[in-house]
Formats: structure tokens, C-alpha cells, sequence
């Protein structure tokens, strides 16, 4: 069984283009966990491949899931969770 800590502060969800034709990032969120956040992540992924085509992997990592997504038009994205030390980053 794998046990996660509540860390304080607020989790967001983003997945961006790493490769490829750049494209507005996704974010979801805030959450209150990188638990709740994990949950975003395998969503977000999916959502992509659902929109656009391709395939999407999911590493469930206990602290800190994340996810790869390739869709036809050649674009990589990587889904993440964002620490609340870098939420203020993506909120201004």
C-alpha cells in the first residue's frame, strides 16, 4: 500500500508541448494535494489523446505522477504536476 502526504499550498495540473508546434498549455486545478493532482494528470493525458489522436503513458510515481502524450500532428506533451512554489507562475 502506498501512503501520500498532504502538502500545503495549492497543486495545479499542466500539460504543455515539449516538441513540436507549440500549442496553449493546459491547466487544471488548484488542488490540495499532488493526490488530487495525480488524478488531473492521467485526465488531462487522456483528454489529449482523446481530442487530438495518439497515445499517452502514465507513470504513477507516488509523489509525483506524470504523463507523455504523442498525438499525429508530431507534437510531445508532458503532463505535470506544478508545486506551489511555481503555482504563481502559472496564475499571473
Amino acid at each position: 500500500m502506498t501512503t501520500t502526504t498532504e502538502s500545503p499550498g495549492a497543486h495545479l495540473a499542466l500539460a504543455q508541448v515539449v516538441h513540436g508546434e507549440p500549442a496553449e498549455p493546459i491547466v487544471e486545478g488548484p488542488f490540495c494535494s499532488p493526490s488530487c493532482a495525480g488524478l488531473a494528470v492521467d485526465r488531462i493525458a487522456g483528454g489529449i489523446v482523446k481530442r487530438m489522436g495518439g497515445n499517452a503513458a502514465v507513470h504513477r510515481d507516488a509523489e509525483q505522477p506524470f504523463a507523455a502524450a504523442l498525438t499525429p500532428d508530431g507534437r510531445i506533451w508532458v503532463v505535470r504536476i506544478v508545486p506551489p512554489g511555481e503555482v504563481a507562475l502559472w496564475r499571473s
